[in-house]
């Protein structure tokens, strides 16, 4: 019996011994398989006597393990998570991103309208957003208006209405619809246009007829120096006399525009100006803002403000180089008050013009 007893101990301390040097005993997560779905998260359990650990996916592809045991799936497919714990036991366990079939399909945008061999790249919009499969055939209802290839890319074949749709291996549709228009047979701008120097002018093109299919359009000019053109929009930067063309891009039709810059008037243009007024012991207080826009005449400009009460002058400044002014002035109710602005260009000719301050109009 005492042998017995003693055989017994000996098993055990070699048993305790064994499980010091392997780590205490078997390592489990708990879990062999598990199944996840795109974007969802699962945190490995470990108890404390696992740890520290370290972590990794054999396919991060489908799901990733963070340093702290936090698996992400990423996409369809499968992927072994291998733990280690600080003993260097090892414990596996296989993450399966399960498939996930779209219940909801539509096209962004949901409709088009095309020329006549016009293509049109389509997009699909799937639900739920965690949709891993995203199969589709896509088909044309009259491919004499409007075919479709595998990508999805519609091409207009004729003038009509079709409808293409794409349906998902399970079975979920959406519909585009298609309307091919003819392209323009001709089109018109205005066939003269008169600007002076420095202004700046839309033109706008006609195309018929009304019910094309509205082309992009590429514009020119005979003479940048004299008009410049950009998308219509006409610049006269020179005195003289410049054609500007528009071209449509894909049926290459023309319309002309002859532009005639002249020398721009010397003028005062354009008064922005912000003014506010009180009254108190009969007397009209006033704080302005002004800025003046000047057309015409040689540059540099310089200009000069005064302030005047019943027609005498009541402020002044000296001959400034910026077009703003601000200032306060203070007269009786019964007074005028006038802000005379004179502009003067390089050339020393100079325009005068007055801006009512008790009105906050020009005058």
């Amino acid at each position: 019996m005492k042998k017995i007893i003693q055989s017994l101990a000996l098993v055990l301390v070699c048993a305790l011994l064994c499980g010091v040097l392997t780590g205490c005993g078997s390592f489990s997560l708990g879990v062999k398989e598990l199944h996840l779905k795109v974007g969802q998260a699962s945190q490995i359990p470990l108890q404390l006597k696992d740890l520290p650990a370290t972590y990794e996916s054999s396919n991060p592809e489908a799901a990733t393990v963070s340093d702290s045991g936090l698996i992400v799936a990423v996409a369809e497919g499968a992927t072994n998570i291998t733990v280690t714990n600080g003993k260097g036991k090892s414990a596996q366990c296989m993450i399966i991103v399960d498939r996930v079939e779209p219940t909801g399909l539509s096209f962004n945008p949901d409709s088009c309208t095309l020329g006549v061999d016009e293509t049109f790249p389509s997009k699909l919009v799937f639900e739920p957003a965690n949709t891993t499969h995203f199969a589709v055939t896509y088909e044309s209802d009259n491919e004499s208006i409007a075919t479709v290839d595998a990508n999805g890319v519609i091409r207009a074949t004729g003038e009509g209405s079709a409808i293409v749709t794409a349906t998902t291996e399970n079975g979920v549709s959406a519909a585009c619809f298609v309307t091919v228009l003819p392209y323009a047979s001709s089109i018109s701008m205005k066939p003269s246009l008169s600007l002076e120097k420095g202004d700046v002018m839309d033109l706008d093109v006609t195309m018929s007829p009304e019910n094309c299919k509205k082309e992009n359009l590429s514009w020119a000019s005979s003479d940048e120096s004299i008009a410049g053109v950009v998308k219509g929009r006409v610049t006269a930067s020179g005195v003289g006399t410049a054609v500007i063309t528009a071209t449509t891009e894909n049926t290459g039709l023309t319309a002309q525009c002859e532009v005639t810059v002249t020398p721009a008037v010397f003028r005062i243009d354009n008064i922005a100006a912000n003014v506010t007024k009180t009254q108190q012991n009969n007397r009209n207080n006033i704080n302005y803002n002004v800025n003046v826009f000047v057309k015409g005449g040689e540059e540099p400009y310089s200009y000069r403000f005064d302030v005047l009460a019943n027609n005498a002058q009541l402020a002044s400044t000296n001959w400034i180089e910026v077009n703003g002014f601000n200032g306060t002035a203070s007269v009786a109710n019964s007074a005028t008050c006038v802000l005379k602005i004179t502009v003067r260009d390089a050339t020393g000719k100079s325009i005068s013009e007055n801006y009512d301050l008790l009105q906050q109009q020009a005058g």
